[in-house]
């Protein structure tokens, strides 16, 4: 039996843009905190929130 296995190296993409948003304490508290039970960055865990939104449509 011959077994074949692909891997794929993709390379990450550079993060080169930046975005600033207003919020409250009380917001930055619970980014904070949501961040931290996941083990992750506020920065990590707003991309990976994006992550799941649809393909951006070509305009």
């Amino acid at each position: 039996m011959n077994v074949t296995c692909v891997v794929t190296i993709v390379k990450p993409k550079m993060k080169d843009q930046r975005f600033v948003i207003r919020m409250t304490n009380f917001e930055k508290q619970q980014l904070k905190q949501e961040a931290d039970r996941r083990g992750m960055t506020p920065s990590e865990l707003l991309r990976s929130l994006i992550a799941r939104f649809p393909e951006p449509k070509n305009t």
